[in-house]
């Protein structure tokens, strides 16, 4: 009996700080990439009927034969793959107007779009995430999400902005009016002054809602065909820069003495458009680009309105005045389109939501689906050339691998549960961890999961019984950023009358988990191999 106890609740001690990965070997006959084109013509419509010798693929510059092909969706096999589908409604940007239409589109959209395991989730980003739902099929989660999002009245992320822009318009008029009087009160300077100000509060904007989306990237895995969708008023890679251009036309005609004398030296030695440069998002935007090719997710942009009904732009009084333009202008979407481009999305700027929501959902219904055997590293979206004859636009990203696996699916969960909550514990998992260690920057945590043992299936083995049980954990916070998914499987093998004995007790499996700087949430997922019922729960520490 003391025996038979001493081996129920013994502790499983993993001594390495990260698990080892245990991948399966690739088939020899499946391709080793698999890629995912939507073809459309001038208007966006999807081209059907296509064959494989209308395609050609290139990796590195290097032709590469076709070593499978298929058409999905319109006019060919079903699609078949598990998709997973995030909608994130940037409240800081988003009129009240504009969010009650998308909303009242998106129903519309996954009523249509979700099929038998396809998952969704309804985020709403401001200074951070707030998951309005978690993963589901439920449309009627789905409204009530969007209901209470509908009471949420838009935030802009900061009021400096204003601040900002309202002594630029100050400065501005007064040198406009000045004119070649010598009276303004304000020198070049100052107007730069005002400029670095204004671009330097959209930049921390333009900036945090960019993290916002990249931490979205974590809850998918590549197993999965994924969409990221992002509802908002606009978002821009060089954030300020309309407002140099501005500040330049103003300096070109200072620099010739237009404005007068006390300006002109001031404006020669100013240099508006290569400051501009200071505040270039762009490396972060392909940063996002990277990590959304390596996990497969495709990013839409759904912008019903290109004015800006905040507030927040400049209206000049003088006749011919462009200030009011750097608030409106293109460069406030330049984002959107990077960030599409950069995944082979779509941004829809000036469409409505509805018109966007279909051709979203026609992507998802209507491409085909190309494998390769690469000549050399896919190690991007630039790696790749896909043409199709008869010059149809191309759009390729990396393809689901199917229906993936169990443990692929529970990868995706546990990074979702860093950020959306366990929505099963079928197994009754619970997590507890000691107070953490420093080590150096980073901190570790011996993190207990406890597992009632009466939930595990045990199959006969030989004298005895035997089962299985797998572990997932990852590190993240409540941003919505997250580790990569370590797993370890832990082979059980006891007596036959175990089960019968164990009773209510807990076997359970103790681990080091290492916290890098800024994490402060363990998300634990666990599978029993045998009956693949699953349990989630997380901490914070």
């Amino acid at each position: 009996m003391k025996r038979l106890a001493a081996c129920v609740v013994a502790f499983f001690s993993v001594v390495p700080m990260v698990f080892a990965q245990e991948t399966a070997p690739p088939s020899k006959e499946a391709p080793a990439a698999m890629l995912s084109v939507v073809v459309t013509d001038s208007r966006g419509n999807h081209i059907p009927s296509l064959t494989k010798e209308d395609f050609q693929v290139a990796i590195g510059g290097t032709p590469v034969d076709i070593a499978k092909f298929s058409e999905r969706g319109a006019g060919g096999a079903p699609t078949r793959e598990m998709r997973r589908i995030v909608i994130l409604f940037d409240m800081t940007t988003l009129s009240s107007s504009a969010q009650r239409q998308a909303a009242d589109s998106l129903h519309k959209f996954l009523a249509r779009a979700l099929r038998p395991g396809d998952l969704a989730a309804v985020l709403s980003g401001g200074q951070s995430l707030r998951t309005m739902t978690g993963w589901t099929s439920d449309l009627n989660e789905v409204d009530a999400a969007l209901g209470q999002l509908s009471g949420d009245s838009t935030i802009p992320l900061t009021s400096p902005e204003a601040a900002a822009e309202k002594r630029i318009r100050e400065i501005a008029t007064d040198i406009q009016q000045a004119g070649q009087n010598n009276h303004t009160l304000y020198t070049f300077d100052a107007l730069m002054d005002a400029a670095r100000a204004y671009a330097a509060v959209a930049y921390r904007d333009a900036e945090q809602t960019l993290s916002v989306i990249s931490s979205t990237v974590s809850l998918f895995t590549p197993r999965t065909r994924n969409v990221l969708i992002v509802v908002g008023g606009g978002l821009s890679r060089t954030p300020g820069a309309g407002v140099f251009q501005y500040v330049e036309t103003i300096r070109t005609n200072a620099s010739r003495g237009v404005l007068g004398s006390f300006l002109q030296s001031g404006a020669v030695a100013s240099s508006p458009m290569g400051e501009s440069s200071s505040y270039d998002l762009t490396p972060l935007f392909n940063s996002f680009g990277m990590r959304a090719w390596r996990r497969g997710v495709v990013f839409y942009a759904v912008c019903s309105e290109t004015s800006n009904d905040s507030g927040s732009s400049i209206e000049m009084q003088q006749a011919g005045d462009r200030l009011a333009a750097f608030s409106n202008s293109a460069s406030g979407f330049d984002g959107y389109h990077m960030l599409a481009s950069e995944t082979s999305g779509v941004a829809f700027i000036g469409r409505s939501a509805t018109d966007a929501f279909d051709r979203i959902a026609a992507d998802l219904e209507s491409f085909y689906t190309i494998g390769v055997h690469p000549t050399a590293p896919i190690s991007g979206k630039q790696a790749l050339a896909v043409k199709v004859n008869h010059g149809y636009g191309v759009r390729v990203t990396r393809g689901s691998a199917g229906t993936g696996t169990p443990d692929d699916e529970m990868e995706s969960r546990v990074i979702a549960n860093n950020l959306l909550g366990a929505t099963e514990n079928a197994l009754g998992i619970k997590v507890n961890a000691a107070p953490p260690v420093a080590d150096g920057e980073r901190r570790v945590v011996t993190v207990d999961v406890k597992i009632p043992i009466r939930k595990l299936k045990l199959v006969p083995d030989g004298g005895g019984v035997a089962g299985a049980f797998t572990v997932f954990i990852a590190t993240g916070d409540s941003v919505g950023h997250s580790s990569n998914v370590t797993r370890q499987t832990k082979e059980i093998h006891w007596p036959a009358d175990a089960m019968a004995r164990a009773g209510d007790k807990e076997l359970t499996f103790r681990v080091n988990v290492v916290l890098q700087p800024g994490r402060s949430q363990i998300s634990v997922g666990v599978m029993d191999e045998k009956s693949q019922e699953k349990g989630f729960d997380r901490l914070s520490v």
